[in-house]
């Protein structure tokens, strides 16, 4: 019982010991943070989201119901067969 007792009071220290104490996390405020916005291609009409392809193509959703093929920051393509989508409110539209 005391080999048990030792090994459960062993392990505890370990873990107490690896868990990170509050004052070393590093905490940023939103204005703090390390990043940049950079235009990749221009010329769009409300853009909504986008699909990295394995081509390292892109396609890219408007919201007014158009579907683009984006290479190197340039539109190639827009693609057709595309359905009519409703947009009359700024909760329609082709999004996601």
């Amino acid at each position: 019982m005391n080999n048990l007792k030792a090994i459960f009071i062993t392990i505890s220290l370990l873990i107490t010991s690896c868990a990170l104490d509050e004052n070393e996390k590093i905490k940023k405020g939103a204005f703090e943070q390390v990043y940049w916005v950079e235009d990749y291609v221009k010329d769009l009409k409300f853009p909504w989201a986008i699909a990295w392809l394995p081509s390292g193509d892109l396609l890219l959703t408007e919201r007014l119901g158009n579907i683009k093929l984006i290479r190197n920051g340039k539109v190639i393509s827009k693609l057709e067969g595309v359905p009519d989508v409703m947009s009359a409110s700024p909760f329609d539209g082709l999004l996601d």
